[in-house]
């Protein structure tokens, strides 16, 4: 990040600037998020609004953990990084179109999964069909013995079909 980036951020957030200077160092991180998010749905065109700190407060608590304990057994579970601004903007999607039916293609670990059925779950609205094929690359971004879809806890697999065949 440039220090005119820098001081753009400062000059436009001079709380969170201020909160990250006495020690709050989330403070920065949250507030990029709620900007990224926002800077999307505008630019979508999406109109309707929920809460951000209260969907960016239930991912800290419901998802984060869980994808920092898939990191620790293996380093390459979330290789599209989904965790830090992608799978925050497809869980408020979800969150605020509340569609009926998602279709996702290609699972790997499950991260995206992870979001799309936490979202689910918090509209307690939706059905989840995954799609994914067999592990069989060396190099794919599984780990050895583990099959897709292997960081999704067992209680957001009720709303999802999952098949890989």
């Amino acid at each position: 990040m440039s220090i005119f980036t820098k001081f753009k951020f400062a000059a436009k957030h001079p709380i969170i600037t201020i909160k990250y200077l006495l020690g709050d160092e989330k403070a920065v991180y949250y507030q990029k998020r709620r900007d990224n998010i926002n800077n999307a749905i505008k630019s979508l065109g999406i109109r309707k609004r929920i809460n951000i700190n209260e969907c960016l407060i239930q991912l800290d608590r419901n998802i984060i953990p869980i994808i920092e304990k898939a990191l620790d057994i293996y380093k390459n579970a979330d290789p599209s990084s989904m965790r830090f601004y992608k799978g925050h903007l497809l869980y408020y999607l979800i969150r605020v179109i509340k569609p009926a039916i998602v279709v996702e293609t290609g699972v790997a670990s499950g991260i995206s999964s992870l979001f799309i059925l936490q979202a689910l779950n918090d509209n307690d609205y939706g059905h989840l069909y995954s799609i994914d094929l067999p592990n069989v690359e060396p190099k794919s971004s599984l780990p050895s013995g583990y099959d897709p879809g292997w960081v999704i806890p067992e209680n957001l697999r009720g709303v999802m079909d999952f098949n890989t065949r």
